[in-house]
């Protein structure tokens, strides 16, 4: 592996998980590329308030029904910072991917 090879290794440790979901898988994200998420702004202070530590549980939960979250990357260990409904399916270097355990809720009836 040359000098280039090592720099891309480096750099790709660095870049935000969000942004590599919201480039290569076929679902939606509720933050990623700022040109992409309508009220860009207001998402990031929403995804600010879901990951400072500070943040209970049933508020992190309630955010993920208003979203209709199917999964969620939190920090490893992540268990805590759910209260329930969620489960561990799994772990990464320095977070885990965690899924809901019961289907999306539905829009209206």
């Amino acid at each position: 592996m040359g000098p280039s090879s090592t720099a891309s290794v480096a750099a790709a440790t660095l870049v935000d998980p969000g942004l590599i979901v919201a480039g290569l898988a076929p679902c939606l994200v509720v933050l990623g590329h700022r040109v992409l998420t309508p009220g860009f702004a207001s998402r990031v202070e929403e995804v600010r308030r879901f990951y400072t530590r500070e943040t209970s549980p049933l508020w992190r939960r309630g955010y993920l029904e208003a979203v209709r979250a199917r999964f969620v990357l939190l920090p490893a260990p992540g268990a805590g910072w759910l209260d329930r409904g969620w489960r561990r399916v799994r772990t990464f270097s320095n977070f885990e991917r965690w899924d809901r355990m019961e289907p999306v809720p539905s829009d209206g009836p």
